[in-house]
């Protein structure tokens, strides 16, 4: 069965301690678009072999982590006092997120110690899990 690209769904929640499994559930689904994914980057060492044949050297990779890319819409939640679906991700990239029950969501940046989250990232019948996830941010708006 072919896996198809625009079969996919980004859960995203923040995570009580780093690099622990938060376990994002459906409601913790983020709508995001153009979508940039590579599951595997980091550096390859040289082993340094000297094979008595022809080939390539060995390599070892180290330093392995996850990255990816999104946009996502500036889209309230609908309630006072209710933050936003892309709430987590925001808390992700030094904010602070401030919640008064039934008036307000803010957030404030924060210098140090930020939150991280976890993030199940599913294409098709394959599921990829990135935790510890921290990440930045930019804000863009158009008329």
């Amino acid at each position: 069965m072919p896996i198809k690209w625009n079969d996919n769904i980004l859960l995203v929640k923040t995570e009580d301690t780093y690099a622990t499994d938060s376990t994002p559930v459906a409601a913790d689904g983020v709508l995001a678009t153009t979508v940039s994914f590579s599951p595997m980057e980091g550096q390859d060492v040289d082993r340094e072999l000297e094979p008595h044949y022809i080939a390539a050297g060995g390599t070892i990779p180290i330093g392995l982590h996850g990255k990816m890319s999104f946009n996502v819409e500036l889209a309230p939640s609908g309630s006072a006092g209710v933050a936003p679906a892309w709430g987590a991700l925001l808390r992700a990239c030094a904010c602070a997120e401030t919640i008064v029950a039934t008036t307000s969501v803010t957030c404030n940046p924060v210098s140090g110690d930020h939150e991280s989250v976890s993030i199940h990232f599913c294409i098709g019948r394959t599921r990829y899990v990135l935790l510890g996830t921290r990440g930045t941010v930019s804000l863009e708006f158009a008329a």
